[in-house]
């Protein structure tokens, strides 16, 4: 044999496909791959040219296939647009999250798409890693944005509570990407990775609480109207939606209950899809019988001008199957102008304005007017009518109220958001150190001699 047969036959064995296992190794022009078979699907790698390595990443992946937990290249990569858009499909028809939510959600991905776009265009998902995820949230600190969304009004810096959010977000967003196999098995999410909870909220808007004497000197300056809306919402805690979306059926007067129900034929759910019992209170049970007004369907709050009489809701005084039956109609008529089934989106808008035409009045509304009665007592700062939530949280806390009795009242689904609606009172912190000092008389009476000999 020549030297040139021997040399040629040292190639042919050194290029020859090898298996390890259920791992196949081949070389492809100057590289040498892997091959293999995981959940019905053929997987080719790319290693490199060194051999050894191959037949080391062959060894691994053969023992991850044998002890039948997911290979090392056993995901399937997608971009970062295309990962947002699997996500949000995912609450949208698999969670069925509230529209407000996956809007919520679509706003918050909307800056990591964007920030793919300027400095990483055809990133992929699993090629998002810890110091791109910190480049990131440099870019969010850099970006400008219009309050409320607003197209004319002045740009400022993101908040730092709008920060966190956005972040949050992004890391469900690749937890999504790990469960669903487009990340490495094995791979740690690069939003885990900042700390979140270590980052620093300095400039959120405090949450001003009114005192016994504005809260009193408000309900004083309210018309009529004005005064069954928010009394209601003073003494219950429940959002403003909740309110606007009450019917009289959902009244008990011989029980003394106001149930806050969804009514999800009529469009409507509340934000945990929980349901709960208001006690009516002598007080507030004299205002829900006026409201009701011996009517027997509709809604309990109406607009200010079908409340007093000038005019009749196009859909006032039908029961509640009526109503349905009208809805899906509207629902069904949408559908056909357009040639196809409506949107969530375009639904809840269709029960927005069905709900405006049955009479109940509106959450916009309700913070119209609650802006008005504030500048009224002075108080131009105040102009969200959820500051009825944390007074009535906190005025729970002041009375001792027991903390999952709070959470029930205010309809949180946890303990830890209803401590968010809580603020200390002076009185009541004066009230509890009282107690503490009452329980350590001995070290007191102790310092009290002190105090009088120096």
């Amino acid at each position: 044999m020549t030297r040139r047969q021997e040399l040629l036959r040292d190639h042919r064995k050194s290029t020859r496909n090898v298996h390890i296992g259920r791992v196949s190794i081949y070389r492809r022009a100057a590289s040498w791959c892997i091959y293999y078979r995981e959940n019905g699907k053929a997987r080719r790698i790319r290693i490199g040219p060194d051999r050894k390595e191959a037949e080391r990443r062959a060894a691994e992946v053969n023992a991850q296939l044998v002890h039948e937990i997911p290979s090392a290249y056993g995901y399937e990569r997608v971009p970062v647009a295309e990962l947002a858009r699997l996500w949000l499909d995912h609450h949208e028809l698999v969670l069925r999250s509230s529209v407000t939510t996956v809007r919520r959600y679509r706003a918050a991905a909307e800056h990591m798409l964007r920030f793919v776009r300027e400095q990483h265009p055809k990133l992929m998902a699993d090629g998002v890693s810890p110091r791109i995820a910190e480049s990131f949230v440099k870019y969010l600190r850099r970006s400008k944005v219009a309050p409320n969304g607003k197209a004319k009004g002045k740009k400022r810096p993101l908040r730092d509570n709008t920060v966190v959010f956005i972040l949050g977000v992004c890391r469900a967003m690749f937890n999504y990407a790990a469960r669903q196999r487009h990340m490495p098995p094995y791979a740690p999410n690069p939003f885990t990775e900042l700390g979140l909870r270590r980052i620093k909220v300095e400039d959120a808007k405090p949450t001003p609480i009114l005192t016994p004497q504005e809260e009193s000197a408000f309900l004083e300056a309210c018309d009529p109207w004005q005064f069954r809306v928010f009394f209601t919402l003073a003494f219950t805690g429940m959002r403003p939606g909740e309110l606007c979306h009450l019917l009289v059926e959902d009244v008990d007067l011989a029980g003394r209950l106001l149930h806050i129900r969804n009514h999800p034929d009529l469009g409507w759910k509340t934000k945990t899809r929980s349901e709960r019992k208001v006690y009516l209170f002598d007080e507030l049970l004299v205002v829900v019988r006026a409201l009701a007004g011996g009517c027997a369907h509709g809604p309990l709050f109406l607009d200010r001008k079908f409340a007093s009489g000038e005019e009749r809701p196009p859909l006032g005084s039908k029961d509640v199957p009526s109503l349905i039956r009208k809805l899906h109609a509207r629902v069904a008529a949408a559908s056909e102008d357009i040639g196809e089934d409506v949107t969530r989106d375009m639904a809840e808008r269709i029960a927005i304005r069905f709900w405006t035409d049955m009479g109940a009045t509106t959450p916009k509304q309700v913070r119209r007017e609650f802006i008005r009665v504030a500048k009224k007592i002075g108080r131009p700062d105040l102009t969200c009518p959820k500051l009825w939530r944390h007074q009535m949280a906190t005025a729970m806390q002041s009375a001792d109220v027991d903390p999952f009795v709070r959470r029930e009242v205010i309809g949180h689904t946890r303990l830890e958001t209803t401590r968010l609606y809580t603020h200390t009172r002076d009185d009541t912190l004066s009230a509890q150190m009282t107690k503490v000092l009452r329980m350590r008389g001995d070290a007191l009476a102790l310092a009290r001699r002190r105090t009088a000999v120096s």
